[in-house]
């Protein structure tokens, strides 16, 4: 029997992923978190400074946000934070 649990939290401390390359070579370089979707990158951020070096030149670079969610054996759902 499957039973409703209810809607997921809101997400918490997004994680972003810095990726370099297009698909099947596409490759994460970079993982993070952060407590806003758009504050960590206002100033700029030392990973995408990290983006200009000559190895990433001719590649295309992209930003993930993500955030997680488990599912607890007493059937509530938790953020990963």
């Amino acid at each position: 029997m499957i039973s409703r649990i209810g809607e997921p939290p809101e997400p918490s401390w997004p994680l972003y992923f810095l990726a370099v390359g297009d698909y099947p070579d596409e490759r994460i370089v970079y993982v993070g978190k952060t407590n806003s979707k758009t504050h960590r990158f206002a100033t700029g951020h030392a990973a995408i400074t990290e983006l200009h070096r000559p190895q990433f030149c001719e590649k295309k670079k992209r930003l993930y946000l993500a955030s997680v969610t488990i599912l607890s054996d007493e059937e509530n759902y938790v953020p990963l934070e």
